[in-house]
Formats: C-alpha cells, sequence, structure tokens
C-alpha cells in the first residue's frame, strides 16, 4: 500500500517518546471461589463454615470492588470492615493462603446478608450480625437470609441477588411460570435465550453436554457463562432457551451463589435490569428499579464499586474457546500490542458497547457496557470511561470513534477535548483480529455483521477487505439492496425477505411463499416497492446480517425479532448441513468510484445473492424442509468466502484470511467457512481470547489509531483538558449505597 513503508519508519521513530506511556494497572480481575475456599466452607469445624464471603489470594471479588489504585483494603470497598485479630494474623503471615488478600473476611468482621421484600422490608438477616451461635460458624443472620431465599425460589418467586458486578434476577429454571414472568416483567424477548446457573458440573451435565474442554472453562478462575450444546430431554423449562440449539450455563462462582444453589435445581440467572438499560449495582438503584419484577432482594453489604456483567464463552468443536462477551474474570487483563501506542481511548461502537485505553504496547478493555440506547446507557458509558481512566492512569491524547455519525459514542469522542480520528466499521473488526494475534501485516479479511458505516455512506455488512493495522481497501462486497425503513427492517425481517423478493425474483411472483403473500398487505407492498424501485426510506447495505434476515422470514421462521441477530441465530439452530449448496453469482464491478476499492480501475468483486434467493423458492416450491435449505444457505456462504478469498489471493498473493465480525458468532458458518478455506491451504485468524463482534471493536480503533501517521491529527502530545473531563464522570445517579447501617424502606 502507498505510503506504508514511510509511515512504519515514522512510527518507530516515535516509539521512543511513548514506551514511557505504559499502564499503572495492577488490579486483577474477579476470580471465581476456588477449591480450598469451597472445602473451608462446607466443613463445619471451620470457622468460615457457610460463609458468605470466603475468599484468599486464589480467589474473591478484584476489580468490581477497587476504588483506587494502588490495591489495597483501604482503597477497596473492604474499607469499611476493619479485620478482626484472627484475620488481621491472616493476612500479616506469608505462610498463609490469606497473607496480603485484601478482601480477606470472616463471619466476625465481614459483609452480611440479609433478605428483603419486595417493599424493602426485612425478612431475614441484617447488618451488624456477625458471630458465630449454635454451632452454626455462618453467621445466624446470613444463613438464615440464604435459606429463605432457596424457600421462595423453590416456591416459584423471582429473588433479586446481589453478587460481585452487579445484581442478578433469579429463578427456578425448571419451573415454566418464573420463568415467562420473569421474561415479562423484565420485557426480555421471549426468543432470547436466559443463562442458567448450576451448583455444580454433575447438575451442568443433566442439561447439557459437557466436554472435557467445557468442563475446565466452566469450571475455572473466570467462570463464564458457556454456551453448551442442550440435551433433548433436560428438566429446564422450555421457556428458558426457546428456538436455540444451546444453554448459557455458568458454575456458582461467588460463595454466596454456592450457598444459594446447594440442594437447589438450575436457576435462571440473568443480569438485573428491564432491558435496555444497564444492570443494575446498588441496593438503593435494585428496590428503585427492579420493583415491580423482584418479589425479594437478597442484599450484602459490601458496596459495587465497579459494574461487571458475566462473561460469555463459545465452545469451538470440543476442543477451543471462543469469547462472545468479555467481562467478568476477564477485565481488566491487559493486551499487548503490536506498536506502541500515544494515549488515546477508542470509544468502541453502539451495540455491544466497550472502551480501550491503550498506552506503550498494552491496551485495556472495558467491561461489556451492553447498547447505547438509553439515556441511563449512555450516562454509565460515560462514567466508565472516568472510572477506567482513573483506574489506568492513562491520559488520552487522542480519541478514537467509529466512522458512523450517528453513533452516541462517536458523537461523545468529538465532544472531547482531544483530536478525534473515525475508523471505518469493518476495518476495526479485522484489526481487533490481527491485535488479538500481534499482527500488523496485510491480511484478507472476511467481516460480515448486521451493519457497519461503509466509506461510500452506504451501510456495510459484507466486506472483503486486503487490510494491515493501518488501513485498508475494499476487495469484494455483497450486492447493495435497499433497506426498507433503515434501522426498522433489522428488527422486521419480512421488510428485507420483500426487498431480496422484489429485487431477484420479481419474475418469480407464483413462488413466492404465501405466508409471505399473506403478511405483507398492499400498504406493505407500496414499501417494499417505493424502497426498491424509487429508493424511498431505504438506505443501501451489503449486509450479510440482513441477509440472513430475509432467508430466515423467507423460511416462515422470523417475521420479527426481539433482538439483534434473532433471525440467524434461528437460522444456525435449524440448519441441518447436506452435501448440497446455493452458489452465488460473483463479478467484477467496473467503473467504481469508491476511493476504498482495491483495484480502483475495476471496482471490487461484488457477490450477487440472486440465484441463492431463487434457488431457496424453488427448494420450498419443491417440498424441501427448511432445515436442509437452512443448511444449503450455510454452506453457500461458507463457499462463496472460499472462493472470493481464492480470488483475492491470486490477485494479491495472500494467503492469511481473518474473521471477523458478529455473523462468525454463528458456529455452524464459522466452522464450516474454517473447513472450506483449510482445505485451499489458508492460514486463518480468528478472535478467541477478544469478541469477533461489535465488543472488540474498541480494540481494533486503538490499533489503527496508533498506526497513523501523527500529522493526520495535529500535535502527538498536543496539551489537552480532556483528562480532567473524564475524571469528573460522575456516577449514575442512584448508583451508590449507604451501607453504614441498614438500607431500605421499613428497617
Amino acid at each position: 500500500m502507498v505510503g506504508a513503508a514511510a509511515a512504519m519508519s515514522e512510527i518507530a521513530a516515535l516509539e521512543h517518546r511513548i514506551k514511557e506511556a505504559t499502564l499503572a494497572v495492577a488490579v486483577a480481575p474477579d476470580i471465581a471461589i476456588c477449591r480450598d475456599c469451597r472445602r473451608e466452607m462446607t466443613t463445619s469445624k471451620n470457622r468460615r463454615f457457610r460463609h458468605p464471603f470466603i475468599t484468599c489470594t486464589s480467589c474473591g471479588p478484584r476489580y468490581t470492588i477497587v476504588k483506587a489504585v494502588p490495591y489495597d483494603r483501604s482503597r477497596t470497598t473492604m474499607d469499611k470492615f476493619p479485620p478482626c485479630p484472627q484475620c488481621a494474623d491472616e493476612y500479616r503471615d506469608p505462610e498463609s493462603r490469606r497473607h496480603h488478600a485484601q478482601p480477606i473476611a470472616c463471619p466476625d468482621c465481614g459483609p452480611q446478608v440479609k433478605l428483603l421484600d419486595a417493599n424493602g422490608v426485612i425478612i431475614s438477616g441484617g447488618w451488624g450480625w456477625g458471630g458465630s451461635t449454635d454451632g452454626d460458624r455462618g453467621g445466624p443472620s446470613d444463613n438464615a437470609a440464604i435459606r429463605r431465599a432457596r424457600q421462595l425460589l423453590k416456591s416459584g418467586k423471582i429473588i433479586a441477588v446481589q453478587g460481585i458486578g452487579g445484581f442478578h434476577l433469579a429463578c427456578l429454571a425448571t419451573n415454566s411460570a418464573p420463568v415467562r414472568r420473569l421474561r415479562r416483567c423484565k420485557g426480555r424477548a421471549e426468543s432470547r435465550p436466559l443463562a442458567v446457573m448450576v451448583h455444580d458440573l454433575a447438575q451442568a451435565n443433566k442439561i447439557a453436554s459437557v466436554s472435557a474442554t467445557a468442563a475446565k472453562i466452566i469450571g475455572g478462575p473466570e467462570a463464564p457463562i458457556v454456551l453448551l450444546r442442550s440435551r433433548y430431554e433436560s428438566e429446564l423449562a422450555p421457556e428458558v432457551n426457546v428456538g436455540s440449539r444451546y444453554t448459557g450455563i455458568m458454575l456458582a462462582y461467588t460463595p454466596l451463589h454456592f450457598l444459594l444453589t446447594k440442594d437447589m435445581p438450575p436457576l435462571v440467572m440473568t443480569s438485573g435490569n428491564r432491558t435496555g438499560e444497564p444492570m443494575v449495582t446498588s441496593i438503593k438503584e435494585a428496590l428503585n428499579k427492579l420493583t415491580g419484577i423482584a418479589d425479594a432482594f437478597l442484599i450484602h453489604n459490601r458496596p459495587i464499586e465497579r459494574r461487571c456483567d458475566d462473561s460469555v464463552v463459545q465452545i469451538e468443536g470440543s476442543a477451543t474457546a471462543k469469547v462472545i462477551r468479555r467481562s467478568r474474570g476477564m477485565v481488566p487483563g491487559e493486551i499487548e500490542l503490536p506498536v506502541y501506542s500515544r494515549p488515546l481511548l477508542a470509544c468502541g461502537a453502539e451495540q455491544k458497547s466497550v472502551i480501550c485505553l491503550a498506552a506503550g504496547n498494552k491496551a485495556i478493555l472495558s467491561a461489556h457496557l451492553g447498547d447505547l440506547k438509553s439515556s441511563a446507557g449512555l450516562q454509565q458509558y460515560q462514567y466508565e470511561i472516568g472510572q477506567l481512566a482513573s483506574l489506568t492512569g492513562i491520559k488520552p491524547r487522542l480519541a478514537v470513534c467509529d466512522l458512523h455519525p450517528d453513533y452516541l459514542s462517536s458523537a461523545f469522542a468529538r465532544q472531547l477535548d482531544l483530536p478525534c480520528i473515525a475508523v471505518q466499521h469493518h476495518h476495526a473488526h479485522i484489526a481487533a483480529v490481527l491485535a488479538e494475534h500481534k499482527k500488523r501485516t496485510q491480511v484478507i479479511g472476511v467481516a460480515f455483521d448486521g451493519a457497519g458505516y461503509g466509506a461510500d455512506s452506504q451501510i456495510w455488512g459484507g466486506e472483503f477487505l486486503i487490510a494491515d493495522a493501518r488501513e485498508y481497501k475494499r476487495a469484494a462486497h455483497l450486492a447493495y439492496i435497499p433497506q426498507p425503513g433503515g434501522d426498522l427492517a433489522s428488527l422486521n425481517p419480512w421488510r428485507m425477505a420483500g426487498a431480496y423478493l422484489e429485487t431477484c425474483c420479481a419474475d418469480l411472483h407464483h413462488l413466492w411463499p404465501a405466508k409471505i403473500k399473506r403478511r405483507l398487505n398492499k400498504e406493505q407492498w407500496s414499501l417494499i416497492w417505493a424502497a426498491t424501485c424509487l429508493g424511498l426510506g431505504a438506505p443501501k447495505t451489503s449486509s450479510i446480517g440482513r441477509l440472513f434476515d430475509a432467508v430466515s422470514a423467507l423460511l416462515g421462521f422470523c417475521d420479527h425479532v426481539g433482538y439483534e441477530g434473532e433471525a440467524a441465530v434461528k437460522l444456525e439452530t435449524l440448519a441441518r448441513l447436506d452435501f448440497r449448496s446455493y452458489a452465488f453469482d460473483i463479478k467484477r464491478e467496473h467503473g467504481a468510484n469508491d476511493a476504498s476499492s482495491a483495484n480502483d480501475a475495476n471496482g471490487p468483486w461484488i457477490i450477487d445473492p440472486q440465484p441463492v434467493i431463487r434457488a431457496i423458492l424453488t427448494d420450498l416450491r419443491m417440498g424441501v424442509s427448511p432445515s436442509l435449505i437452512a443448511g444449503r444457505f450455510h454452506l453457500g456462504l461458507a463457499e462463496m468466502i472460499g472462493k472470493v478469498c481464492g480470488l483475492i489471493r491470486t490477485e494479491t498473493g495472500l494467503n492469511e484470511v481473518a474473521l471477523a465480525g458478529g455473523v462468525f458468532d454463528n458456529a455452524v458458518l464459522r466452522e464450516v467457512a474454517m473447513r472450506v478455506l483449510a482445505r485451499m491451504g489458508f492460514t486463518i485468524l480468528l478472535n478467541k481470547k477478544i469478541p469477533g463482534n461489535d465488543g472488540g471493536i474498541a480494540l481494533g480503533q486503538a490499533l489503527v489509531a496508533a498506526m497513523q501517521p501523527s500529522q493526520k491529527y495535529g500535535e502527538l502530545f498536543r496539551p489537552v483538558a480532556a483528562a480532567s473531563q473524564l475524571s469528573t464522570l460522575g456516577r449514575p445517579e442512584g448508583g451508590e449505597d449507604d451501607v453504614s447501617g441498614d438500607t431500605g424502606a421499613g428497617h
């Protein structure tokens, strides 16, 4: 690429100026309860028997309780709990497992648990009940509160449970009634799977197939939610994971969860929030926002300093793990970059939002922040940026954002008193793969997702890029098609089905599915016709995600979706592979004027789905099962990926392929595409430790920005006021508890 060598030389010359800008983080992630602590808390003669806050140097909260660095007890939310003489002795003893364990505590000096009813009135427990009586060394109030919570759960109630990084909403996963009520009250789509917590691996194995790899991960120090293939006959209520072949399972990872799940059926354990809002972290906020959902609140008086949702991991085959959401147990772990960076803030995307701070050759990603679609979500996003900047000690000299002009994350970046550059969404996806693999050289990048703002102001999402860590060229893409209603089409797949039928199959009206014809009344067809023929109310898109929507609607499974990507999940669940596939047309576009396109004289390769849509209609008319059609669609996509990568390799000599974007969270497509590429001799790069979806965008943005010549945005170390801007971003309203005494009404 023109200028690449000069840019690399400039960056090398600058590295000595920015190597000193290293991270100040010395805080470990939160760690699941270890085997030794589990043994102690289940030993009746141990002084921490049934203690809900048992911890040692090998386990317990870290990131979610720290207020400032350096990390010691006085700078954590454990500062409210002076250690008793016995705990102080253990803390000082170099031979003790609790030597310098900052959260060290016992029933005599540590936090306590209580149970409140829906109005905030104490049912059981209370602060200041430490001590041991009647041989129950876990603290009588703690265990009474937990026992009562178990009784309520068994009776079909919903309990808000205060964890280490926020509240969960829990109910029996084996009882349809509370699961349905939880969905209804929370505003959770009926088709969106819910996570399940189990007491041990034996219980997990009864509801899903747990491989040796899965067992190691689910029982490891991170203890994430692991997506496991559901057993055909399971005790789970069908409402837990409607429409999915997977169940998200996590082990009880805190002592409190361990006690709560003992002798219990599996529990639904979903984030404590109403859909679209951040997970609540304080008792005050929980009583305010979760009333009407929860029948009771199981709380404790150790404040949560930092929100941290559960991490999610997918098992590839039976051998390796792929992170889908990187959060509790994984943050704030450092990521080594393949280049030295000036101090910067990368603001991420709009969905699955995560921010990144980078300096020197290290980057720190925040916990999962969710979607920026509400004022509460945006407020929390801003607060987390300030928190992470304070924790890391990084004072950004540069802001990086997505190219999309309407993203709230981009608007925030532009408002800072910092030089700001925008990185194209799909380039950031590929750069995130390069960052994880510590590469900055050219690859063939395949970025498939739902939407990303393109360099030509259209909506991209089916992209083949020739990309390195600095720049990219668009080598191929899915043919543009109108997206009727813009963003509304992502929630109403019938719109995309109509657009593809009108565009690809107007002459095959007799083959159109009867359900689609019935679904689209005259007014709706007018909308589709105006979008496809006149371009009214319809931006153009090259999104593979929207193609999945269309195919799912054509098969009669998804007229409307309750969450982003639902149509693709249903197709993945449905897919049954045979030896047939649907072939895409691939042709060169001539006369392209997109400056980002490869081989500008000829333009990029265009991938035409018309023969795929027509073949699907024919198979439907022939009575081919939807499962086989879904399988042929997946195999056709995988073969198309191989064919296009082969064309690009012929022109460029590149043999490494980076797969990125949320579409590759689809395990069926990902694994088949990898087999196709491997047979062709390609080296395949994929995110595994970092999400390949929008949760990894900020890391890619950071790497691209680190590679840019400094002239692109002015002085490298331009004096700014933004450090103070970040440090003064306040805690969201209702986000702090007074735990010096009883909290809540009716005490």
